[in-house]
């Protein structure tokens, strides 16, 4: 009985030590098949998953496009070669799509694709929730929007952080948890008498699972009244309690970026671009509004970042500006991102007097039309780099997403099951080995002890020489 307590102990320990050091591999394992990948350059793989770096990209098909601004054109110059120059190792799957440019977004948005292709680049960088007039401009030039409002304002809010499903996990999650711990209990010998074990009684099994209940509602809070007897109950709990903190510290948070988000009071479209003055820096980027149509306002880097976006009392619609760091503190405040790679020299561009001629010549020589969809096979001039997105379902907030915690509650699941066998077995022991005896039993049993207290020296008897 003893080997058998020190081998269930070994194995629940064996399982959650698996179990801990598995849940995170799991929870950023890519989506994307690397056999689908029409270039993957399989030599140099991913240190952190053993997989070659593969992006997922969505081509707009001639036709599908939604988009104000260069209806049905591609951009030329995908990611102005960087996947030769700096991330070798990135594989490309490009597939054509008839989406429209809303739902092209959603498609990045939930994963589908990691990036969308049509006069905007979209990437799953920094961004969860990503609203179509929303674009973020970097390396060449700099565009930060303030994102729209989410539009629960509402006491439910508190409630969106996190979907029903992962609540009803965790409601079954406990409830698992108390029917491993009353078996896990029950077989301890301990049980066995009334008053010795704080949470199990072998004749009070209605007691026993209430204690247990109470206890596996309790160890995410840390208030438990009674410690567990058994060993594998001490190892539930643990265990309880480690990933319980990993939920309650997602949905904090999640619910910190629910509640802090703010209204920017209209939607940033190409209308309202052009309609309205922009907020811009210093450097070469005010041009490119100019371009546009739209009229340029001004102002130093330290006048924006000092009373914020949506407090700027001279801020239009959105915030240009060069400065990486700029944008880095806005993304910090709910600003949605998005990308657009306009390869071109803006120095060069904008230095001569007839800027706006030249500017809209230069982006119509980067723009390729894609009409001849089939034909193409692979992206021979660029791709995506590594310092922007390595994989897919990357996820750069401190948050985990739901289909993360649903990976570490099925690991959960997966190592109580495997001491939930064990304690049954277990248990099924412990009550053959203490099951009453038969009235027949009792006995036989009086009269032997009886016939041994008449005869002392019949127990024993000298060895034959």
């Amino acid at each position: 009985m003893a080997q058998l307590r020190a081998l269930i102990s070994a194995v629940s320990a064996a399982a959650i030590l698996v179990a801990v050091a598995v849940a995170p591999v799991a929870a950023n394992t890519t989506t994307i098949d690397p056999a689908n990948c029409t270039r993957a350059m399989r030599d140099t793989l991913n240190p952190d998953t053993g997989l070659p770096y593969c992006v997922k990209v969505a081509l707009l098909r001639d036709g599908a496009s939604s988009a104000p601004y260069y209806t049905n054109i591609l951009p030329r110059r995908v990611f102005d070669n960087a996947l030769l120059d700096a991330n070798p190792t990135t594989a490309v799957s490009i597939e054509a799509t008839e989406l429209i440019w809303e739902q092209g977004i959603d498609a990045v948005r939930n994963g589908t694709y990691d990036v969308f292709v049509a006069n905007i680049w979209v990437l799953r960088r920094r961004v969860r929730y990503v609203d179509f007039s929303s674009a973020f401009l970097i390396e060449t030039l700099s565009l930060v929007y303030r994102k729209p409002s989410s539009g629960d304002t509402s006491f439910t809010a508190i409630f969106s952080p996190l979907q029903w499903t992962l609540w009803l996990g965790v409601c079954i999650t406990m409830l698992i948890t108390a029917i491993v711990l009353v078996l896990s209990e029950l077989a301890h010998p301990s049980s066995a008498t009334p008053g010795e074990n704080p949470l199990a009684d072998r004749k009070n099994l209605p007691q026993t699972f209430r204690r247990c209940f109470f206890h596996a509602i309790n160890v995410p809070f840390g208030t438990m009244e009674h410690v567990p007897a058994s060993s594998a109950g001490k190892l539930i709990s643990w265990m309880m309690a480690f990933f319980f903190l990993i939920v309650i510290a997602t949905y904090t948070a999640n619910l910190a970026s629910t509640l802090t988000v703010v209204s920017a009071g209209n939607t940033v479209t190409q209308d309202s671009l052009l309609a309205k003055p922009v907020l811009a820096g210093p450097g070469d980027t005010a041009p490119f509004i100019e371009a546009l149509g739209g009229q340029v306002k001004s102002v130093g880097f330290g006048d924006v970042s000092a009373v914020g976006l949506d407090n700027h009392p001279e801020a239009g619609s959105v915030v240009m500006s060069q400065n990486n760091a700029l944008a880095e503190t806005y993304t910090t405040c709910d600003v949605a991102m998005l990308r657009l790679d306009i390869p071109i020299d803006s120095a060069l561009v904008f230095r001569q007097q007839d800027s706006v001629t030249r500017f809209k010549r230069k982006m119509d020589e980067a723009i390729l039309r894609l009409k001849e969809v089939g034909v193409l096979d692979r992206w021979s001039t660029g791709g995506l780099p590594n310092r922007e997105c390595t994989q897919a379902g990357e996820l750069s907030s401190a948050a985990m997403s739901f289909s993360q915690l649903s990976g570490v509650f099925l690991i959960t699941g997966v190592v109580m099951g495997i001491v939930l066998l064990f304690s049954i077995v277990r248990f099924l022991a412990c009550r053959h080995k203490d099951a009453p005896k038969t009235d027949d039993e009792e006995a036989d049993a009086v009269i032997e002890v009886s016939s041994a207290e008449k005869t002392p020296g019949a127990a024993y008897e000298e060895p034959k020489k």
